[in-house]
């Protein structure tokens, strides 16, 4: 029998059974007077919900789409325990772990509201972007010490993902100048406002020595679609490294180099003709056959493209 795309991430991503103890945080000891404790009562309640297989969340999210409350219910009771795995990851920083775990709560019903089980990812996979985004949302609400403009917010959003579109389409670091035009921003504008963001702080450098909290994390990209968009980011790169191997080892580093899969960085037709030894056109033609053909078998490089523009 065939196996469908969520029963097959159950097997990659299996859920551990939990005890209570292992969801509360570091420091905070069993005695009696811990256990009575709100944190404690509320961990012993929702560990009485068990976790769910692949094959449930797929019933549980049918008859959710048909109105019944009862499944909607289900499925948060059995994903609190996930909130709090995730809540307990951001310890301090002015919110006590109560208040990270109703953060994470108010994503979680998102995640409940927004699941599409023919996606074919597993509920978790989705819920755990919208918990994560909700705690990290509010935290730098409430955390941010230096405050950026709105505009000057809105033009680094935009100046990433105008970045990352360009390198792909033309397989090399894009110029100032190429994206400032597509931004409809002068030159000078776009590096005034990169000059001023580089002089106040590195964004990628963790604020108050937080690894997961740096001042980058905290700017929101409002032009992102949301967690369908990571969620199928993430499942259209397995299908590209599954395409990949299909390819000769000459081709599969061709096209590693030029879309920068392995290093993150793309190579424009002349590095990689140095590279492997032929001319630049060689370098163009050899992608051209292999995208093409690649075409013809499967729609991963295709979708890629059409996901980049």
């Amino acid at each position: 029998m065939a196996r469908t795309a969520a029963s097959v991430d159950s097997e990659r991503h299996p859920a551990p059974e939990e005890d209570v103890e292992s969801l509360v945080p570091t420091g905070l000891e069993s005695d009696e007077e811990t256990i009575g404790d709100p944190i404690w009562i509320y961990l012993r309640e929702i560990r009485q919900a068990r976790l769910l297989t692949a094959e449930k969340e797929i019933g549980l999210a049918q008859r959710i789409e048909r109105g019944d409350e009862s499944a909607r219910e289900a499925l948060i009771r059995a994903n609190l325990r996930l909130v709090v795995n995730i809540a307990k990851r951001h310890p301090g920083r002015g919110f006590s772990l109560l208040d990270l775990i109703q953060e994470g709560n108010i994503g979680l019903l998102r995640a409940v509201t927004g699941y599409d089980w023919r996606r074919g990812y597993r509920f978790s996979t989705y819920a755990t972007w919208c918990i994560r985004q909700a705690i990290t949302r509010a935290l730098a609400e409430r955390g941010r010490t230096i405050r950026l403009p709105i505009q000057v917010n809105d033009i680094l959003a935009k100046y990433a993902q105008v970045s990352r579109q360009l390198l792909l389409r033309h397989g090399r670091p894009p110029h100032l100048a190429e994206v400032a035009q597509a931004l409809g921003l002068s030159v000078e504008r776009l590096g005034e406002v990169l000059r001023a963001t580089q002089t106040m702080f590195s964004l990628d450098t963790p604020s108050r020595g937080d690894v997961e909290d740096s001042l980058g994390s905290r700017i929101v990209d409002e032009s992102s679609s949301g967690p369908e968009e990571a969620v199928e980011r993430s499942m259209l790169i397995e299908e590209v490294d599954a395409a990949l191997e299909t390819l000769s080892p000459r081709d599969r580093r061709l096209i590693a180099l030029r879309f920068g899969i392995a290093s993150g960085r793309p190579r424009t037709l002349a590095e990689i003709g140095q590279e492997m030894g032929v001319t630049r056109e060689r370098v163009r033609q050899i992608e051209a056959a292999i995208l093409r053909n690649m075409r013809d078998q499967n729609h991963a490089f295709s979708r890629l493209r059409n996901y980049v523009n």
